[in-house]
């Protein structure tokens, strides 16, 4: 799988917002790579980002 090292080495960011907790993943070179929608608390904002680290590498791109 060419490039999945790189998400090894990145890191998830949870923070408050104004609006609520939000993610953001982040990677090795300090850049931003994704990033989430706003919870109400940050133990939803961690669940959100346990079922992303879930997701399979192989996962489908879809077009819309």
């Amino acid at each position: 799988m060419t490039g999945y090292g790189a998400v090894a080495t990145a890191v998830f960011v949870i923070y408050q917002a104004r609006d609520g907790f939000r993610w953001r993943l982040v990677a090795a070179n300090g850049e931003i790579v994704g990033s989430g929608e706003a919870y109400p608390t940050r133990s939803n904002c961690e669940r959100a980002v346990q079922t992303i680290q879930r997701l399979p590498p192989g996962a489908r791109i879809s077009h819309q």
